[in-house]
Parts: structure tokens; C-alpha cells; sequence
């Protein structure tokens, strides 16, 4: 008896069913003839090329194994080493960049019951800003009831950001000081920066405060659509110190400390740094 026929090319193999090939044989075959039904194979020398050729093929598997397998390795060692380094970053609280932005800091004293009347002015200052001309960073208003008090949050990328706003907010500010004063302005930012506000600022009574090289920014986004920013519900912390006289340097050198102790990423930091009017 003997078994289904193979097909090569048109030619019939047929097998006696104790008979077995390598699975790569039966390609070694194609286009190969045989001389008997069931009987032997042509020759020696056939088999013996057909064998030869099928070791190498193995050979070839083998190596395209070991291939498949070191790029495995070394996808899986990349993919280590990117999560070390990324852990570490965290860890260490490797901040985005450098903090140069201008920070503003207005605070008007707003005569008792007219705090309605000095709010409803506020639209008015968020119709006439430029944010994407201004280099605005953030930009808004809080208020203290209790006191009278109401601040404008606000920060630019560079000093000139800060002369385009103000001057978009002319209007709105000159009627704002027809309810309420000025009771407080001050600035903050790289030494370069504040020398170019000194002059236009210097009629208001603008306190500069240089900021210090720590400072940095931990989480900062440029808006995809500059019509539609995102509402600001972050939490700002200013701290002011008065410093005794002759120890401003022994104060400047404990930065370093405050720098080393902070966890940015379990505060949740969005900026940090100091600034100095000495």
C-alpha cells in the first residue's frame, strides 16, 4: 500500500508509510525526479545535496532565531533603562525649564460697599487682553472681601509681554482707578527683564524682585486654542520676609535647602523659586 502522492512540479512522490522525510525535504523535492514508485530514491549524491542544503536551512533558522531573540533582549533592556531614568527625573523633581516668566503683582484697596462696582470692571480687563500677543502665561483676579482687598494674578513669558498687556488694559485700569488705588505693585523676574520695566513702571511705585537661579517651572502648557484657555484653579503661596540688615546673604544661602526638601510631584508644584528686592 502506499500513500497519498506528494506533488512536485507536476511529478507524483509516493511514500511507503514507514517511509519519512524532514518536513523541509518535501520542498527540497520540488522539481526533483524519481525513478521508481515506492523503490529507492535516484541517488546518493541527490540525497546527499538535499541533505546538505536542508542543514543550512536549519543553520539559517537557527540564526534568524537568535536575531528575533537579542532584539527582544534589547528592546526590553531600552525599555528598563527609560524607566529608570524617568523614575529618577520624578523622584528628584527634574523640573521642565528654568523659570524666566514676568510675574505682575497689583493690589488694589477698594473703598468699603463699592467691592460689587470694582467687580463688575473685571470683564472688562478679560475683553481687552491679547494673550497669545501679550506671551501670557496666566491671568486673573481674587479677591478679599474682608480686607477690601483685590489682587490680579498674572504672568508673561518676557518683559515685553507685560508692556503689550498694559498697554490693552489701559481703559480698563484707568476706570478701575476711578473706584479703588493702587495700593501695591510689585514684579518679579530675571534681573534683564525688570531693567526694561524700571522706566514704564516707575510712576506706579512697582517694588522689583530679581529672581533667583533655582527657580523653575514644573508644569507649564501652551494652550492648543488661545480662545478657549482652561479655567486657572490653581493655588497660589506668596510669601514675603523682611530680612535683618547684613544677613541677606546668609538668608540667600538656605535657597538651596528649600530647593533640596520640596517634592514637586507629591505638591502637585506648578512653580517655585524665590525672588529678591535687596
Amino acid at each position: 500500500a502506499v500513500m497519498t502522492p506528494l506533488h512536485a512540479d507536476g511529478m507524483q512522490v509516493a511514500l511507503r508509510p514507514e517511509e519519512t522525510l524532514p518536513s523541509p525535504s518535501f520542498f527540497l523535492l520540488r522539481g526533483a525526479t524519481t525513478n521508481a514508485v515506492g523503490g529507492s530514491h535516484s541517488s546518493d549524491l541527490l540525497m546527499a545535496q538535499a541533505l546538505a542544503v536542508t542543514q543550512k536551512l536549519r543553520r539559517l533558522d537557527s540564526m534568524t532565531w537568535i536575531y528575533v531573540g537579542l532584539a527582544v533582549v534589547g528592546v526590553l533592556v531600552l525599555g528598563c533603562i527609560l524607566a529608570i531614568v524617568v523614575m529618577r527625573k520624578r523622584s528628584s523633581g527634574s523640573a521642565l525649564h528654568y523659570d524666566s516668566s514676568v510675574v505682575l503683582q497689583p493690589c488694589f484697596e477698594v473703598p468699603s460697599g463699592r467691592m460689587e462696582e470694582f467687580r463688575s470692571g473685571f470683564s472688562h480687563f478679560y475683553n481687552h487682553i491679547h494673550p497669545k500677543a501679550e506671551r501670557m502665561l496666566y491671568y486673573g483676579f481674587s479677591v478679599d472681601e474682608a480686607n477690601d482687598l483685590v489682587f490680579c494674578r498674572e504672568a508673561y513669558q518676557d518683559a515685553d509681554g507685560v508692556l503689550k498687556h498694559l498697554q490693552n488694559v489701559d481703559w480698563p485700569l484707568k476706570s478701575a482707578l476711578k473706584i479703588g488705588k493702587l495700593g501695591r505693585l510689585d514684579v518679579h523676574g530675571p534681573a534683564a527683564e525688570l531693567d526694561k520695566l524700571r522706566g514704564p513702571l516707575k510712576e506706579l511705585g512697582c517694588r522689583f524682585y530679581i529672581i533667583d537661579e533655582g527657580s523653575k517651572l514644573y508644569a507649564a502648557e501652551v494652550p492648543k486654542n488661545w480662545s478657549s484657555p482652561s479655567l486657572d484653579k490653581s493655588m497660589i503661596l506668596r510669601s514675603h520676609f523682611r530680612v535683618r540688615e547684613g544677613r541677606m546673604a546668609e538668608f540667600k544661602g538656605m535657597f538651596k535647602e528649600f530647593y533640596q526638601d520640596m517634592k514637586p510631584d507629591a505638591e502637585g508644584t506648578l512653580h517655585y523659586g524665590w525672588a529678591v528686592d535687596e
